[in-house]
């Protein structure tokens, strides 16, 4: 389960007045009955569809053509349940990823009858609504939503054209875990720049575009360190370990390409570095980079997401268009060779502005508001 989704859920348990079934799609099967964020339960679609299906039918084309009707029916069945057990109660569908949950979850919303919150999670809303197909489904569910949470202005502005109206559409974007650093983030002299990144190896996070400028910046004279962390994208590990072999071949000690490391690693990554690096094409609202913004270091990265609404006019992080390789290049070359005089310029009544907007009971308050309001 993703960690944002995670997180909402917990907020949204915290009270105790409130009973989560989180229902998961196409992931690693897990014990059905798991017990997930704020002590609600976890079922697994995959899972029960063993039960529906047998294992065998799983390559077979009339199988993958059902898949969707069978997550309909287990999801359905599954509320439909739950209502019956707890008449009482009042329901609420709140789905994650328009085109794929937020589909499957507006079908059963309607037959139903039942609220359904839809929110647009990460980046599928930027890829989706370019999407020839699944633009249509996004469609099918912003017209028919209760309410949709979005996290960005640009994509306010995507929903904006499908005919959305605004009073059905909220921005919230995420929190800052209670854990996150107080402290901030320091320049600190030294002969090489450190570039740090913790998108992963990612074609979505560009990551083959860090790689490319990265070894452009060194090889016309820069000195500097690249250090990369997280998860490597499924289905292309043998890519992505071709891509970091030709690194490691190249500069040897110079990078440092971790796997997934927890966040606590990430913030002394973060704060030891001199410049955060994300070439990414698309975002909804990426707590990797809030991480890196509301530590206050200076960023090189793409103008999508949250970062030209919360960043807007802070000399220290340069947004660059997403998918243009040579001015991410540029900027990620230009942003190194000011530093140190780029660190004094930080504004830091603006990094405080950034913190107090990112705590979790702002969060939670715009959460309760929607739900209130559809309930």
């Amino acid at each position: 389960m993703e960690e944002s989704i995670a997180r909402i859920t917990r907020l949204l348990t915290r009270s105790g007045e409130r009973a989560c079934i989180t229902y998961v799609r196409d992931t690693k099967p897990a014990p059905d009955g798991e017990e997930g964020p704020g002590g609600g339960t976890v079922v697994y679609l995959r899972q029960a569809k063993a039960g529906l299906a047998p294992p065998a039918l799983a390559s077979v084309t009339g199988y993958l053509n059902e898949r969707h009707r069978m997550d309909y029916l287990l999801f359905r069945n599954g509320v439909r349940d739950r209502i019956s057990t707890h008449p009482a109660a009042r329901h609420v569908i709140v789905s994650f990823y328009l085109s794929g949950s937020g589909f499957l979850g507006q079908h059963v919303a309607s037959e139903l009858a039942l609220p359904h919150i839809a929110h647009a999670s990460g980046s599928d809303l930027s890829a989706d609504f370019h999407h020839p197909h699944k633009m249509h489904a996004v469609e099918f569910v912003v017209r028919r939503a209760s309410h949709v949470v979005i996290q960005s202005r640009e994509q306010e502005g995507w929903l904006r054209a499908t005919g959305l109206r605004s009073d059905r559409m909220t921005i919230i974007r995420g929190s800052l875990p209670n854990d996150f650093p107080a402290g901030r983030w320091r320049f600190r002299p030294d002969a090489d720049i450190r570039l740090v990144s913790d998108g992963g190896y990612q074609f979505n996070k560009g990551t083959h575009v860090l790689f490319a400028a990265y070894r452009h910046a060194v090889r016309r004279g820069l000195r500097a360190i690249l250090t990369v962390a997280g998860a490597t994208e499924e289905g292309a590990r043998a890519y992505w370990d071709r891509e970091r072999a030709r690194l490691i071949e190249e500069f040897g000690s110079r990078v440092q390409l971790l796997d997934w490391v927890d966040k606590q690693k990430v913030y002394e990554l973060l704060l030891r570095s001199h410049l955060y690096g994300s070439a990414t094409l698309g975002e909804g609202c990426s707590l990797a980079r809030l991480s890196a913004l509301a530590l206050g270091m200076p960023i090189v990265s793409t103008s999508c997401g949250e970062l030209p609404d919360l960043a807007a006019g802070m000399e220290h992080v340069r947004l660059v268009p997403a998918g243009s390789t040579d001015r991410f290049t540029a900027a990620v070359e230009q942003a190194a060779h000011e530093l140190p005089g780029l660190a004094g310029r930080i504004d830091q009544a603006a990094i405080d502005t950034v913190r107090k907007h990112l705590v979790p009971s702002r969060e939670l308050s715009q959460w309760e508001s929607v739900l209130g309001d559809v309930s």
